[in-house]
């Protein structure tokens, strides 16, 4: 099974990159065919791309910070699951659960919560006997 975090990443990558190049290559052609049109000097152009490159950057940077922050609330998740397994699989059926960020895991948590009941109940039923 891969890794949750680098297919995130490398989704992520490709289209942050994609969708920056396509872009200013979109934004290159529509300025130069304006410029031609004008009878401007093309070199504007490079100067008007001089200044766009950091806006550019500054979005690449905006956003890789907020898939960051995503990974790291899915790693926390996903780690207070398989901490609460670890515990489960050690007969500690009092073990609490807290899932923060994502509805998906707390339903996996809710679930995982009754089964543990059940497995607690036929453990006691077990004993009994």
């Amino acid at each position: 099974m891969k890794n949750l975090k680098k297919i995130l990443l490398t989704r992520f990558l490709v289209l942050l990159v994609g969708s920056v190049f396509f872009t200013s290559f979109v934004t290159y052609i529509f300025m130069k065919s304006l410029l031609v049109e004008k009878n401007i000097d093309v070199s504007e152009l490079n100067i008007l791309y001089l200044v766009l490159v950091p806006i550019f950057l500054f979005t690449i940077f905006v956003s890789f910070y907020f898939y960051k922050r995503v990974v790291q609330r899915l790693s926390d998740d996903i780690n207070e699951i398989t901490q609460y397994l670890k515990e489960i699989s050690n007969k500690n059926y009092e073990k609490v659960i807290r899932i923060n960020y994502f509805q998906d895991f707390l339903e996996i948590s809710l679930l995982l919560k009754n089964l543990i009941k059940r497995v607690n109940q036929k453990d006691k039923k077990s004993s009994k006997k």
